[in-house]
């Protein structure tokens, strides 16, 4: 695969990169591991660089996919049993819990992106701005994860507080998105 963001060529599967095509070794077979869980380094660096957030999303993305699978199997039964807001359909919590996945993936990929260009030493947009673009999307995902287990959600809440520009997860992701490209 080629990454959208650095154009570093990386298997999915073993975690294996380089700037050209021959990320694998020859001879080595391809061992399917979750990389990104562990120590990333840089081909040039010698000493192991930790990346706790990019562990911390993908342990949150597990966390929403549980959720979801849960609420796939009490589908037939009552949604709320599992502390969610008596007042959302199920159709809406399923919704929002997969923006909340889409979100932790989002936060994941860009954190492994910049944690990449820095152990390469090639920082090449203002970490500030993606933090903080980062910030509003984890304060998103926060605030939805409460509003789907407060007992006083609503429908029309939902509207209200996460539908309605500039409080959509489309709305933020974009933000992240224009800093991103502009490198």
């Amino acid at each position: 695969m080629k990454c959208r963001m650095c154009s570093t060529n990386f298997c999915w599967q073993c975690g294996a990169f380089s700037d050209n095509m021959s990320y694998h070794t020859p001879g080595i077979p391809c061992v399917s591991k979750t990389w990104w869980t562990g120590e990333l380094i840089a081909s040039h660096q010698s000493d192991l660089v930790l990346a706790p957030e990019i562990v911390a999303q993908e342990q949150a993305a597990n966390s929403t996919l549980t959720r979801l699978q849960d609420l796939q199997n009490s589908s037939t039964s009552n949604p709320h049993s599992l502390g969610y807001a008596k007042g959302l359909t199920i159709a809406a919590i399923v919704q929002q819990e997969r923006n909340i996945l889409e979100g932790h993936y989002i936060a994941m990929y860009t954190h492994l992106h910049l944690h990449m260009q820095r152990a390469a030493g090639e920082a090449r947009v203002d970490g500030r701005e993606v933090f903080r673009l980062l910030e509003n999307l984890n304060g998103y995902i926060t605030s939805m994860r409460e509003f789907l287990g407060n007992s006083t959600s609503s429908m029309k809440d939902l509207k209200r507080k996460f539908k309605v520009k500039p409080r959509r997860l489309v709305d933020i992701v974009r933000c992240l998105v224009e800093i991103l490209q502009h490198e």
